[in-house]
């Protein structure tokens, strides 16, 4: 269907949960992120379809924002529970490091090199060891301006992916799941994914100011630049281990997991009118970035 149903392997991990083949596709689109934007750029023809997100606070956003219909499964990460339930379960005692940095990122290469200048920095200014694993997006890494930013600041450049990964990879949530069991303290330049993941798992999550280098108290809302937010998934405290953890469930949707039937239904596994109509929306979308590509030419 769209390309961003496979990033990061959440179509292989709903595919699994549910039990059908991976080459069923997603009838709409699977949120990849915690939040992919207020501004997601799309076209019309995929606004019609389904928008698959983490929890009601984004559903009201991309209501707003006109989809037609907006439905909360939770995050893939939730069902990794079921599909690889070692993965979840693994206790403290596989951490062998103590602080681990996830810095921002940008689809497009070049263009986090400022905001991960700007991260590093702000790391320099607060009360943390020297020296520790800075995560880069599978683009940054590639970039050598960005590789030596992060040698020059004293840490170490790492990432999730392998030589040679795409970021369709099908294993790459289980990869970072391994990667944050690695640490006790997980800081990042804000709520991502990655942070918000660590909190659920159990790991002493944190975010850093990248104004003035201290952690704050500040609300989602401030963070993002909108209103939908605010109350609810930003504890009181970024200290309060136990508030991060609770907000965690909320933020991922773990009310709102469904069971592999329901989800089956939900993602258009169980319609054959949906998965030829997915099939044909997915060969439309490949054309028209052929034809785009070609056109550069």
């Amino acid at each position: 269907m769209h390309l961003s149903n496979y990033y990061y392997g959440h179509q292989n991990i709903l595919s699994k949960y549910c039990g059908v083949a991976s080459t069923k596709k997603i009838f709409g689109m699977v949120a990849h992120g915690v939040d992919i934007g207020t501004s997601f750029d799309i076209r019309r023809v995929f606004r019609r379809l389904p928008f698959l997100v983490w929890n009601p606070l984004l559903a009201a956003l991309y209501i707003r924002q006109d989809w037609s219909k907006v439905v909360v499964i939770g995050s893939p990460l939730l069902y990794v529970e079921d599909v690889s339930p070692n993965r979840l379960s693994m206790g403290n005692s596989q951490r062998n490091q103590e602080w681990a940095g996830f810095a921002p990122h940008h689809i497009e290469p070049g263009a986090g090199r400022l905001q991960l200048r700007q991260f590093l920095s702000d790391l320099q200014k607060i009360d943390c060891p020297k020296g520790f694993p800075i995560y880069l997006h599978k683009n940054e890494f590639e970039d050598t301006f960005c590789l030596d930013l992060v040698n020059d600041f004293g840490f170490i450049p790492a990432t999730v992916w392998k030589q040679g990964d795409s970021i369709f990879k099908e294993d790459f949530v289980m990869d970072l799941i391994a990667e944050l069991r690695k640490f006790d303290i997980v800081i990042a330049s804000q709520p991502t994914t990655a942070f918000w993941y660590a909190a659920y798992l159990g790991i002493d999550a944190r975010v850093l100011n990248a104004t003035d280098g201290q952690q704050v108290e500040r609300t989602r809302s401030t963070l993002l630049n909108a209103d939908y937010r605010g109350h609810i998934f930003w504890p009181s405290t970024v200290f309060d281990r136990q508030k991060i953890r609770e907000s965690a469930d909320e933020e991922l949707g773990k009310s709102f997991k469904l069971a592999p039937k329901d989800l089956s239904r939900v993602l258009g596994f169980d319609s054959v009118w949906k998965q030829l109509l997915a099939r044909f929306v997915g060969v439309a979308g490949s054309l028209r970035r052929f034809v785009r590509y070609v056109m550069r030419f």
